[in-house]
């Protein structure tokens, strides 16, 4: 943790001149291009040693909002909330500061991190969801085997006794060459990568399920999928994307 925050310090000085202003033109008149660092992108353990967070598995965690989670049979969980008090740039700083004094996580913060250093970017909003493990390796990953798993079969979401059909149905779609592979059955979902849950979320999931996963688990799942085919799209408009915070929600 110590050696990639030293690392990243250096780093940013390296870019310090960079970061000072660019000379865009040879004509003295032209002012110099200030560039800024808007966005940082890490996956989750990268974005907790980056920050000097928690792990995502930790009390506080979340980078966003200040809500400490639930602990259910020793993994924390963050049910949903209409209220919840949201970090802000301010907020981390002060936590950073207090954590740095006392030697101990302040609100999930565990000290100074290196992305202070660099003017103008708010940790609060410049750090990006990490959508593959989030999402994909994460809930979707964790939806399936709910439905899929013998040990929820006397649930009402559970599938697994379908299976045969489900196969049936994903085996029999066909794919371009975009999607790089055909997709594998269901028996082998705890094998697949990253790319296959996705394939599965954005494009095979609805077609597969209707019928077979209840009304009520299959409408609810269809909003996850909408939203996060909106939200992942490059070609979003501003009411698109409330309407997929808000279904998300």
């Amino acid at each position: 943790e110590q050696g990639l925050c030293v690392w990243f310090v250096k780093v940013i000085a390296q870019q310090h001149d960079i970061l000072a202003g660019i000379q865009i033109s040879p004509h003295p008149t032209v002012p110099l291009c200030h560039p800024i660092v808007l966005l940082v992108a890490t996956d989750l353990p990268a974005r907790a040693l980056i920050t000097c967070l928690k792990q995502f598995n930790g009390r506080y965690a979340c980078l966003y909002c200040e809500q400490e989670g639930t602990s259910v049979a020793g993994q924390i969980y963050w049910p949903y909330e209409v209220e919840v008090t949201k970090r802000t740039k301010k907020s981390i700083i002060r936590d950073a500061k207090k954590a740095n004094e006392e030697k101990s996580p302040v609100n999930g913060v565990k000290g100074l991190s290196p992305l202070m250093l660099l003017k103008h970017f708010d940790i609060s909003k410049g750090v990006v969801i990490d959508y593959m493990h989030a999402v994909l390796l994460g809930v979707v990953k964790r939806l399936l085997d709910l439905w899929l798993q013998a040990a929820h079969q006397d649930k009402g979401y559970y599938i697994g006794s379908k299976i045969k059909a489900l196969d049936r149905r994903l085996l029999q779609i066909q794919v371009s060459d975009s999607f790089g592979r055909r997709p594998r059955t269901l028996r082998e979902a705890s094998s697949w990568k990253a790319n296959e849950l996705r394939a599965w979320l954005l494009h095979f999931s609805l077609p597969v399920l209707y019928g077979i996963l209840p009304p009520i688990y299959f409408v609810h799942y269809s909003l996850l999928v909408s939203s996060i085919a909106t939200l992942t799209s490059q070609t979003a408009i501003h009411g698109d994307l409330n309407t997929a915070g808000g279904t998300a929600a």
